[in-house]
């Protein structure tokens, strides 16, 4: 069984830099985990953002879905680098990632 956790991390002042995401495999003879970090780890920055927020270690142009803590779909697209969110009300969403037959989710404000 495989357990997906993430934390945000931060700095000194408390300002966020990016989301780590572990990846632990849960064996049930004595309950024993390893854990594994994501190779292709992306740090979307800045979150909270304001007009554009910028996505790393993309590998080629992606495409997109944010939608809003409803659910409601608020933006879709491709993106290579940063997306633009300035039409969008201050707020937390959660953006999906889509690679080939993959995708991840990272939530930001």
């Amino acid at each position: 069984m495989f357990v997906l956790t993430y934390f945000d991390m931060y700095d000194e002042n408390d300002n966020f830099l990016y989301t780590k995401n572990l990846l632990y495999k849960v064996g049930f003879e004595g309950m024993n985990t390893t854990e594994t970090e994501f190779s292709h780890d992306r740090f979307i920055y800045p979150n909270p953002g304001k007009d554009i927020i910028y996505i790393s270690n993309l590998q080629s142009e992606t495409s997109y879905v944010l939608y809003d803590l409803s659910g409601r779909l608020t933006q879709t697209g491709k993106v290579k680098d940063k997306i633009n969110i300035s039409q969008l009300y201050a707020g937390t969403y959660m953006l999906k990632l889509e690679t080939g037959e993959s995708f991840k989710v990272y939530k930001i404000k």
